[in-house]
């Protein structure tokens, strides 16, 4: 169907123009925030179970 087509033709247009208007080097500062906080929650995820762990190891 020709509507069919020159919908998609539009939304590949619009696409492309929003990848070509992406500011790579803030979004690259972006997601390595972002893996930064995940690692970090990461590690504090694992820092709780090891003191939960402890703490009941000194209970009776």
């Amino acid at each position: 169907n020709i509507n069919n087509l020159n919908t998609t033709s539009q939304n590949i247009t619009n696409a492309l123009g929003v990848v070509q208007d992406a500011n790579i080097p803030q979004v690259s500062n972006q997601l390595t925030q972002a893996q930064i906080q995940a690692q970090a929650g990461v590690a504090a995820l694992k820092s709780s179970t090891t003191l939960q762990q402890s703490f009941l190891s000194l209970l009776p």
